[in-house]
C-alpha cells in the first residue's frame, strides 16, 4: 500500500489512461451565461445547465462535461435521468480532463442534496467559474489543475431544485412519488438518507415514514441521483470529497450515524484545521458535537465504502435566514468557503506530509556505527504501515501528529531485530530518535585453556574438539 494512503477493498478502479466519453451537449436549454439569475438572485436550474456548457466550451482545455447518466447508465445502458427525466451533470476539471491520469488524485465536490439549499448550488458554481479562470494566472490554481483531477457535480438532486423553484420554496427531498397521491410531504425521498451504509440503522439518523422530511425511501440506493453517486464513487476511487449543504457554519466529518471516532480520525482533524483557517467554522464528528447523527448519510458511504476522507459544509447561520438566505449574502458565502475548499484538494498526496512533527532517526551497531540498508517499519494506523529503507547514514524519517506513540521494527540480516514504541515529541519538527540493533553472529572463539591443580592445559584453536573432563 502507498505511503499515507488508505486501502480500498470495494473500489472499481478505471483503467489508468482510459479516455472517457464526452457528454452530447445538444437538448440543454439555453439561458445565457447564468448571470441572470431568476430565483431570487440565485441561478435556477436552467441556468446552471447552460452555465456549464458554456464554461465547458470556452474552457475545453480544462474542462469536460458529462452526463453522469451515460457514464453511469441503466442495467439496459439507458441514460439514468432524475425520476422527472432530468440529466445528472458532472464537470471535471484537469490539465487532461478526457483522460484519467491514475497518478492524479481525484477530488470531488458535490451540491444540492437538499432541494431548498440553493446557496450550495451557487458555492459549486463560484467553485467552478474560479478555478477555470484562475487557471494560468494564480500558481496554486495552476498547480492544482495539473496534478489533481477536480470533479464538480453542481445539483445531486435536479427534481427537488426545480419543485423548490417553481412550487415550494421549503421544499426538501427529491419527488419520488410515494404512493400516497398528491399530499404533500408524502412525496419525496431524502438522498442523504438513501445512501447504502448504515441505511435504516435507527429511526433517529432517518425516518421509515414518507411523510418525513428525513425519509430514508423503500430501500438503499432506491434513488437515481444516490445510484449516480455510488457508481460513480465506485468508478473514480476519490481521495477527498465535500458536500454542500445549509446551514450551521460548521464542517462534520463521519462518523456520522453514531458517535464515535473513524480509525482516521487524525486526518480528519488537521484538513478540518486547515479549512476552518479559511472559514472560522467548528468542525469534527458526530461525538465531537458537531450536528446530529445521520444514517445511510453520504460521508459515512464515502468514507466506509470507498475510503474517501469526506467532509460536509453546513454553510450561512440563523442569523442569515437559515435554508434560505438574502442573495446578496452569495459573494461573502462563497469566498470564504473558497479557499476552505481547497485545502482538500492542496493537501499532499501522503496525508502524513500535512504535519510538522514526526521521528528523525539514525539506527547504528552496538559500536554506534550507522547501518545502511535496515528496513524500518512503522505501523501508523489500523489499516496503514510504512516501510523505509536506511541509507548510508543509517537515517530515517517520517511524518506523524506530535505526542503519539508509534511502533517502529528494524530488522536486517545478520542481526537481531528489535521493536519499540517512539514518541513523537513536537508538533513543529522532527523528533530525533537512535535506535541500535545488536549483532546476530555468534562469537569467534580465538583461543580455550583448561587447567587443573594449576597446572594449564593446552591451547586450542578454532574448529579442533575441546573434551575437559573434571573430576571430584
Amino acid at each position: 500500500m502507498a505511503r499515507g494512503r488508505i486501502s480500498r477493498p470495494l473500489a472499481l478502479i478505471i483503467v489508468a489512461m482510459m479516455v472517457l466519453p464526452t457528454v452530447a451537449l445538444s437538448g440543454v436549454v439555453s439561458a445565457g451565461d447564468g448571470e441572470n439569475r431568476s430565483n431570487d438572485g440565485f441561478r435556477s436550474f436552467v441556468e446552471i445547465e447552460a452555465s456549464l456548457v458554456s464554461l465547458a466550451e470556452n474552457y475545453s482545455d480544462i474542462a469536460v462535461l458529462y452526463d453522469l447518466g451515460d457514464l453511469y447508465p441503466n442495467e439496459d445502458g439507458s441514460t439514468k435521468t432524475s425520476l422527472e427525466g432530468r440529466h445528472f451533470w458532472g464537470l471535471k476539471i484537469s490539465d487532461n480532463p478526457r483522460i484519467n491520469e491514475s497518478d492524479e488524485l481525484d477530488i470531488l465536490y458535490v451540491g444540492l442534496h437538499h432541494a431548498r439549499e440553493w446557496m450550495t448550488t451557487e458555492m459549486m458554481m463560484w467553485l467552478i467559474e474560479h478555478i477555470l479562470a484562475d487557471y494560468g494566472n494564480n500558481a496554486t490554481i495552476t498547480d492544482l489543475v495539473d496534478n489533481r483531477e477536480l470533479w464538480m457535480f453542481p445539483v445531486l438532486n435536479p427534481d427537488g431544485f426545480v419543485y423548490s423553484e417553481t412550487n415550494e420554496r421549503t421544499w426538501r427531498k427529491n419527488r419520488r412519488d410515494n404512493g400516497n397521491g398528491d399530499v404533500g410531504t408524502n412525496w419525496g425521498v431524502d438522498p442523504n438518507r438513501n445512501y447504502g451504509y448504515k441505511w435504516g440503522y435507527d429511526d433517529i439518523g432517518s425516518k421509515p415514514d414518507p411523510a418525513e422530511e428525513t425519509y430514508r425511501g423503500p430501500y438503499p440506493f432506491s434513488e437515481p441521483c444516490t445510484q449516480i453517486m455510488r457508481d460513480m464513487a465506485y468508478a473514480v476511487t476519490f481521495e477527498r470529497a465535500i458536500s454542500f449543504h445549509t446551514w450551521q457554519e460548521v464542517m462534520l466529518y463521519p462518523t456520522c450515524y453514531t458517535r464515535t471516532h473513524t480509525p482516521h480520525n487524525l486526518f480528519f482533524r488537521e484538513l478540518g484545521r486547515r479549512q476552518a483557517e479559511h472559514n472560522g467554522y467548528e468542525y469534527g464528528d458526530v461525538l465531537d458535537g458537531i450536528l446530529y447523527t445521520v444514517n445511510g448519510g453520504f460521508d459515512d458511504f464515502m468514507y466506509y465504502n470507498t475510503s474517501c476522507l469526506s467532509f460536509t459544509y453546513e454553510m450561512n447561520s440563523r442569523a442569515d435566514g437559515l435554508f434560505y438566505p438574502n442573495a446578496s449574502l452569495i459573494v461573502p458565502t462563497c469566498t470564504m468557503n473558497y479557499e476552505a475548499a481547497l485545502e482538500i484538494a492542496k493537501a499532499p498526496d501522503n496525508l502524513y506530509e500535512m504535519f510538522d512533527g514526526g521521528i528523525d532517526g539514525i539506527v547504528v551497531d552496538p559500536r554506534g556505527s550507522p547501518l545502511e540498508n535496515v528496513s524500518v517499519n512503522v505501523t501508523l494506523l489500523a489499516d496503514d504501515a510504512l516501510n523505509i529503507t536506511t541509507g548510508p547514514d543509517g537515517r530515517f524519517s517520517f511524518h506523524a501528529p506530535h505526542g503519539r506513540y508509534w511502533d517502529i521494527s528494524v530488522e536486517k540480516e545478520g542481526y537481531s531485530s528489535k521493536v519499540d514504541m517512539y514518541q513523537v515529541q513536537w508538533d513543529d519538527r522532527l523528533t530525533e530518535v537512535n535506535i541500535t540493533i545488536k549483532d546476530n553472529v555468534a562469537p569467534s572463539i580465538a583461543r580455550v585453556e583448561a587447567g587443573h591443580e594449576g597446572v594449564v592445559g593446552t591451547e586450542f584453536g578454532i574448529g579442533q574438539e575441546v573434551r575437559i573432563d573434571l573430576y571430584e
